[in-house]
């Protein structure tokens, strides 16, 4: 059904900065909203059974708010992605499985088909809100940590076993994790091997410890060798001894208490049931600073941080156990 320009052909013309479309069985959403394109602010298509949004909606370039919950949607309307001024994005309850990178302060996504978030979703760095509860996410992107001004975050009900390196280091009012598949504590013993690195981790090694140094002859250099920059620069660096690798790690996880993740004002107001430990992925460079942990440092003491290998076991795909 499109929507005769009836309903809101009156608001065309006073210059509305505010429509509400919900309720109306609509599986289109209206072209002739781009009439309001010199004053449309909020826009609520809500309750409908939209499953395409028109190209013509880009030139709603002052829509700060739009919101498209509980509707037919399976993919994610690019054209959202060209609105620069769009602040708060509803699409909960649809059938979407994939998301672009876009510029947004709160976010709803609950109750879609998402199996994983875009590696440019941590550079949305204005969200302060986002809600993807209800969905089939299993891991979220390395750059997560870089959401500075994220306050509220609700990941309730996905399939989450392990959160990003930098994720401890946001400060949340809110979150919600429950009815994940969250790694839990159960060390195990295990023996591990010394590994065997290739030549080209080896040298690559090798010229990010030169790269360090102020002075390197390399640092000079390099900017001649684009193709050798470009390979180095997606260098990691080591949760123990803070030196950079490239494609040879260990993955471990470190648990921390469910209260440091929270702003310190909002720290006492955390119920008791969610005092848990929460596990975050480490990065290590090798088995000999995985096992230096055990050792002790000079001024005689073990170091804070425990770090465990991860162990999935496959007769056991809900849960997984921690190996030290």
């Amino acid at each position: 059904m499109v929507v005769n320009s009836v309903y809101f052909l009156p608001a065309v013309r006073s210059g509305a900065i505010s429509i509400n479309l919900s309720n109306k069985k609509l599986e289109e959403a209206p072209s002739d909203l781009t009439k309001l394109a010199g004053t449309l602010e909020k826009l609520t298509l809500k309750n409908n059974f939209i499953y395409k949004f028109p190209v013509e909606f880009s030139a709603l370039q002052k829509l700060t708010l739009l919101h498209l919950g509980n509707n037919k949607l399976t993919a994610f309307p690019a054209t959202i992605s060209t609105l620069h001024n769009l602040e708060v994005l509803h699409v909960h309850d649809n059938d979407i499985r994939d998301l672009p990178e876009s510029c947004l302060e709160e976010f709803h996504a609950s109750e879609n088909e998402l199996t994983s978030l875009p590696i440019g979703f941590g550079y949305l760095v204005k969200l302060r809100k986002c809600v993807i509860r209800k969905n089939y996410l299993q891991d979220l992107p390395e750059t997560f940590g870089k959401l500075v001004n994220l306050k509220c975050l609700d990941l309730a009900a996905n399939e989450i076993r392990i959160l990003p390196t930098k994720f401890h280091t946001l400060s949340l009012n809110e979150l919600y994790l429950e009815n994940n598949q969250l790694i839990v504590e159960r060390p195990v013993r295990s023996v591990q091997e010394d590994e065997v690195m290739t030549l080209k981790e080896l040298a690559s090694r090798a010229c990010l410890k030169e790269l360090s140094q102020t002075n390197s002859l390399l640092r000079r250099t390099i900017k001649h060798y684009p193709a050798l920059r470009e390979m180095l620069s997606l260098a990691s660096k080591c949760a123990m001894c803070n030196s950079l690798f490239l494609n040879t790690w260990l993955e471990c996880v470190h648990f921390i208490d469910s209260r440091q993740l929270m702003d310190s004002q909002d720290r006492k107001t955390i119920p008791s049931t969610a005092k848990s430990k929460v596990p975050i992925r480490a990065l290590l460079c090798s088995y000999k600073c995985f096992n230096s942990q055990n050792t002790k440092t000079d001024a005689g003491q073990l170091n804070p941080t425990v770090y465990y290998g991860v162990a999935f076991p496959a007769s056991l795909p809900a849960s997984a156990h921690s190996m030290k």
